[in-house]
């Protein structure tokens, strides 16, 4: 089994998207020996997290990855998102300002900012040509956060 800890996410849906894309690429598939590779949520569920004492919920989610139609790998992620503040009012009053609270309830917008590494298990043969694409799209992937929201507490947020 090939496993990589992706560490520079900052936005988890950009992320995935653009995966995705990698994964579908001719040179990714011409690598890996398949002719079709595609990501299939396999759960999402929600997790208890910490950001200076103020406990919320973040959200997991494992995505399978298949290759020709057999599971060839995984995804796992944990993120923070809008429903940190959204499902707390114990976290709004303790960590938003008034401008950031106007801010989140006006922007009504979904977003999602790991706060751990992703990671990344591939269970094929995987050959020397796939890790350094892989390694490739790794060190080249480039995202910021979604918000100022997630910029400030994302990195303060631990799992429970």
């Amino acid at each position: 089994m090939f496993t990589i800890h992706i560490l520079n996410v900052k936005d988890w849906f950009n992320f995935l998207n653009e995966f995705a894309a990698f994964l579908k690429s001719d040179e990714f598939l011409k690598a890996s020996r398949f002719s079709e590779v595609n990501l299939k949520m396999r759960f999402h569920g929600t997790l208890l997290l910490d950001v200076d004492g103020v406990k919320s919920v973040g959200d997991f989610e494992y995505w399978d990855i298949y290759g020709d139609g057999a599971p060839i790998g995984y995804l796992e992620v944990a993120y923070m998102d809008q429903h940190f503040f959204a499902l707390s009012v114990e976290a709004i009053d303790a960590l938003l300002s008034d401008d950031e609270l106007k801010d989140f309830m006006l922007s009504g917008a979904s977003w999602a900012s790991p706060v751990a590494p992703i990671s990344l298990s591939l269970t094929f043969n995987v050959s020397d040509d796939v890790k350094r694409l892989i390694g490739n799209f790794v060190s080249n992937y480039r995202d910021d956060y979604p918000n100022n929201i997630a910029r400030k507490f994302v990195p303060r947020a631990v799992i429970c």
